[in-house]
């Protein structure tokens, strides 16, 4: 009996520290998705309005012209590329986001997660962008690059 309680104890305990071992290492910190999730206001207001700003107004003029969804796509990815050398993660976001490819939309953001993460003050764009991506392994992968970043900066 004394056995059987000792062999269900070391199985409980491997068990508890197994699952916690992989719980939560791809969930973004509260804080930090609650600011990423803020950035949706401001992804939003770059598409309705895209005021003086440059590349607001390419990525509006590129929904008025009648190429084909492959070639409007194209145009996006280059002007995500773009914004990405401006550290415009808003309008980065932006473009991939209105992508009609989902694995490109996909592969744009895990761009703009690899940029955002460079800085700490940029984990929220890495974060916002990493909630975006549809497929499930690559968005996870991705969470646990940002939230090994965030660990980082929180020890700085």
């Amino acid at each position: 009996m004394k056995k059987r309680l000792l062999t269900a104890a070391a199985l409980a305990a491997g068990l508890t520290f197994g699952l916690s071992a992989c719980s939560d290492s791809d969930v973004i910190p509260e804080p930090l998705e609650k600011n990423a999730l803020a950035l949706e206001d401001v992804i939003d207001r770059l598409q309705e309005d895209p005021g003086g700003d440059p590349l607001a107004q390419t990525l509006a003029a590129i929904v008025l012209t009648r190429d084909m969804p492959a070639h409007k796509d194209e145009r996006r990815a280059n002007l995500s590329r773009e914004a990405l050398s401006q550290h415009r993660y808003d309008a980065a976001c932006a473009a991939a986001l209105a992508m009609s490819d989902t694995d490109r939309r996909d592969g744009t953001l895990a761009e703009v997660v690899h940029a955002a993460s460079a800085q700490c003050r940029n984990l929220p764009w890495a974060a916002f962008a990493a909630l975006k991506i549809g497929k499930e392994g690559m968005a996870e992968g991705l969470r646990r690059e940002v939230v090994r970043r965030w660990q980082d900066c929180e020890k700085q």
